[in-house]
């Protein structure tokens, strides 16, 4: 029987044989559609625990000026504590994604659950 050597081309044939066992196996694992689904409640998740922690570090204060006079009344409804001070700043209750994500640690947090998402929820949902 002949050696194969680490760096040869068979060795490298070995491991897409792993690889293709390993899809082999998610594509014949019964529970295999429901990835997209626990992906998406991942994100749906990650997106909620991302605005909470921003909101409660106030990082989604804005000024009250920023927004045009006729929603400034509005305001109550969004934010819940408009002064009517138009030189106020009033705290974001529902924020965008971006401004819930754009500060430590919720980036930290946003990106590494949305690279988990995808590592273990999207990819093997795209082999199948």
């Amino acid at each position: 029987a002949a050696q194969v050597q680490p760096n040869s081309v068979l060795a490298d044939r070995s491991h897409f044989g792993r690889m293709a066992g390993c899809y082999r196996r998610i594509l014949t694992w019964r529970g295999g559609p429901i990835f997209p689904v626990v992906g998406g409640i991942a994100l749906i998740v990650l997106a909620e625990v991302t605005r909470e922690m921003a909101v409660s570090a106030g990082h989604c204060d804005v000024p009250a000026s920023a927004a045009a006079p006729e929603h400034q009344e509005g305001l109550d409804a969004i934010c819940g504590v408009y002064t009517g001070d138009a030189h106020a700043t009033v705290r974001l209750a529902f924020p965008a994604i971006s401004p819930a994500t754009r500060l430590a640690p919720e980036r930290w947090v946003w990106t590494l659950g949305v690279y988990a998402a995808c590592a273990l929820c999207f990819l093997p949902a795209s082999v199948i």
